[in-house]
C-alpha cells in the first residue's frame, strides 16, 4: 500500500521528538574549553553586548546561560554561533524597538532543565 502524501511522520521520527528526548537523556551539551573560547569571542564584537550570565564549573563551565544584547548588525554572527555550534538547546530573540527594532535581546543556555 502507497504512503498518503498527506500522511504525517511518526512521533518517533520527528525531528522536535528526537530533540526533545535527547534533551530529556542528556539536560546539558557539555561545553569544551574551545567552546566556551568561541563564546567569549563573539561577545567581544561590536554590536553585542554580554548583560548576564550564571555559568556553573571551573574553569570551564558545564553549565552557561544569560541574556545578549545584540544590534541589527551583528544578528547574523550571533545566531549563526548559535546554530552552527550545536551546543545550544535554546536561544530566544526579543526585539527592541518599535517598528522597527534598533537591538534584540537573546536569552541563551546549553541546559535544557533551566528553560
Amino acid at each position: 500500500m502507497a504512503k498518503s502524501k498527506n500522511a504525517k511522520a511518526s512521533p518517533d521520527t520527528r525531528g522536535s521528538e528526537k530533540l526533545i528526548r535527547r534533551s530529556l537523556e542528556e539536560p546539558v551539551v557539555s561545553l569544551d574549553k574551545e567552546d566556551f573560547e568561541r563564546f567569549i569571542a563573539l561577545v567581544e564584537q561590536d554590536g553585542i553586548e554580554l548583560v548576564d550570565w550564571t555559568t556553573k564549573g571551573i574553569p570551564v563551565p558545564d553549565v552557561l546561560h544569560g541574556v545578549l544584547q545584540v544590534r541589527p548588525e551583528a544578528a547574523q554572527l550571533v545566531l549563526e554561533h548559535f546554530v552552527k555550534a550545536n551546543k545550544w538547546y535554546w536561544h530566544d530573540w526579543f526585539p527592541l524597538g518599535i517598528i522597527d527594532p534598533d537591538r534584540f535581546l537573546v536569552s541563551f543556555g546549553n541546559h535544557y532543565e533551566l528553560h
